[in-house]
């Protein structure tokens, strides 16, 4: 009984335990992001609602031209290790370019850069 009694212990312990970033993609990304900087500068302002593996756009401002509200922004967001994902990013053209975003160490910034030399390259977005 004691051996039962300690393995439904350790079970409740480790399950109470899981946190957000328990989640392979986790709360690091998870939520609301307005890009506030860039080397585009027509973009900034648009706002990207992430969850699961996608980021849709929810905002788009007038001068954001090859954007609608609810395109996918990110894709295929994958963890590479804590505050670091690879993705595809959706660029101006309706394309998508496998970029990185790091998240900064407050948790409430992050940087993202494309692997070309197009613009878009450099992004800069923050917590909302």
């Amino acid at each position: 009984m004691k051996h039962y009694t300690f393995l439904l212990l350790c079970t409740l312990i480790m399950a109470g335990s899981c946190t957000p970033k328990c989640d392979p993609i986790n709360a690091e990304l998870t939520g609301q992001w307005q890009r506030v900087d860039g080397d585009n500068s027509p973009l900034n302002g648009m706002v990207v609602d992430f969850a699961g593996n996608t980021g849709a756009l929810t905002t788009v401002p007038t001068t954001a031209a090859g954007f609608r509200i609810n395109d996918a922004k990110w894709r295929s967001v994958t963890k590479e290790r804590d505050g670091v994902f690879t993705l595809e990013d959706r660029d101006s053209a309706g394309g998508y370019v496998k970029s990185r975003i790091l998240i900064l160490a407050d948790g409430k910034e992050m940087m993202l850069s494309a692997t070309t030399g197009a613009l878009g390259n450099y992004q800069k977005w923050k917590r909302l």
